[in-house]
């Protein structure tokens, strides 16, 4: 979506999505209704990591993707480890709203920033939506998923192997996703969204693995 109608915008809709929902969740006092808001929460959140790899690979040069992509993995890695801490500590000493209020003020800087430094970058009209390849990913990565929870279960070695298959499917899916090639590519940054060879290379990946 975010290359048909542009990725600023599918950024910028999902951060206001995101923000949005938050302040809703703030209000529920129903478990369903929180339950089905945490749902729409990660909904949004799918339309915002792959629009800010997707921009970071249209704006920035050859040269200085590596370094930027880096970057935007170590950020990764540090919100998930503070993500939990933050939510307890906020837990420990305010209400359970908190963990939702605490993203408004993250998203009005973020909408601020989106429109002060992003460019406007259109999408590419055209062409049909790969439902069916989006179906197969989404599938592929929820057998991924699945992989590594059911590892424990298993013997030390069989679960080791099972991890080790499943970070090797992840990175075929990624791959395959990223650089679809049964989509027209005629050589433009807009066309060939991610190279794989670039992005997961050991220099770009590290950072977020020491993180």
């Amino acid at each position: 979506l975010g290359d048909r109608f542009g990725r600023r915008r599918a950024l910028l809709g999902g951060v206001a999505v995101f923000g949005g929902v938050s302040l809703a969740a703030t209000f529920t006092t129903e478990p369903g209704v929180l339950i089905a808001l945490r749902a729409v929460l990660g909904v949004a959140a799918a339309f915002v990591m792959p629009a800010t790899l997707a921009i970071i690979m249209q704006i920035f040069p050859v040269r200085e993707r590596p370094k930027a992509i880096a970057i935007w993995s170590a950020a990764a890695g540090v919100g998930v480890v503070l993500g939990p801490v933050a939510g307890g500590l906020l837990l420990d000493h305010f209400a359970w709203g908190s963990v939702f209020w605490v993203n408004l003020p993250l998203i009005a800087l973020a909408l601020t920033g989106l429109y002060a430094v992003v460019p406007a970058l259109p999408g590419r009209r055209g062409g049909r939506l790969d439902l069916v390849g989006a179906a197969l990913s989404a599938a592929g990565l929820a057998l991924v998923v699945d992989a590594i929870t059911r590892a424990s279960r298993y013997a030390e070695g069989k679960g080791t192997v099972n991890v080790a298959a499943a970070g090797n499917e992840n990175y075929d899916l990624a791959s395959h996703a990223i650089t679809d090639e049964d989509s027209p590519n005629d050589g433009t940054p807009s066309d060939r969204v991610i190279d794989p060879h670039e992005c997961f290379d050991i220099p770009t990946q590290l950072p977020g693995v020491v993180t």
